[in-house]
């Protein structure tokens, strides 16, 4: 392997390993129960909280590639308290992150649109009040800062994060933002299992 190889590799282990550190899981199940059903469910498997690839986790393609990609489940059924997962997957180029002060994930942008009321609602991948840490920008050229590469995934309730999304059953549209680059657009479905009365919470932020 070559030593700039190896440096694109050591970046993505420590990117990844550092929001891992300070993760908290939320698990799909309450007290034994299944706190909803998606489809597919493949997404009832997912632990959201962790920034690990997943069985979700959206393909970003060739070494060329640059960008950020959601994936969702098309419908969720819940039966408990309301729960939105989204799986994500970014890489950007050490040029593209040496534009920012604070750490990757603090710049994504979750956004809402309510089908229904065409409402949007946003917010970033930031615990409120918890200081970002800052993003030790890198010394090169042009040519090399471009070349060399960083990447990590995320699994989060996006209630979570766009605390301002009211709980409800609806359809929506959800994509993300870094920078002035946009992610691909998913469609998501929320209902609630016949004879249940999930209750609102308070959002549980956890990087």
């Amino acid at each position: 392997m070559s030593p700039r190889s190896l440096r694109v590799v050591t970046r993505l282990v420590i990117s990844t390993c550092f929001v891992v550190g300070i993760t908290i899981t939320f698990s799909s199940q309450s007290n034994g129960k299944r706190m909803m059903k998606t489809t597919p469910p493949l997404f009832e498997t997912i632990k959201l909280g962790l920034n690990d690839e997943t069985a979700c986790t959206p393909k970003l393609g060739g070494w060329d590639y640059r960008g950020i990609k959601l994936n969702a489940p098309m419908k969720v059924i819940i039966n408990d308290e309301f729960v939105l997962p989204l799986c994500g997957a970014w890489k950007f180029s050490e040029k593209f992150l040496n534009t920012f002060n604070d750490f990757i994930n603090t710049q994504i942008v979750i956004v809402v649109t309510d089908l229904n009321t065409h409402q949007s609602f946003s917010g970033n991948l930031r615990k409120p009040g918890l200081k970002s840490p800052e993003y030790s920008k890198r010394d090169g050229s042009d040519e090399e800062l471009e070349e060399n590469t960083v990447a990590s995934w995320f699994n989060i309730d996006v209630y979570n994060y766009v605390r301002s999304l009211p709980q409800k059953p609806g359809k929506y549209q959800i994509y993300a933002l870094v920078g002035e680059v946009k992610s691909n657009v998913v469609d998501i479905e929320i209902d609630v299992e016949k004879g249940s009365t999930p209750g609102s919470r308070k959002p549980r932020p956890l990087f």
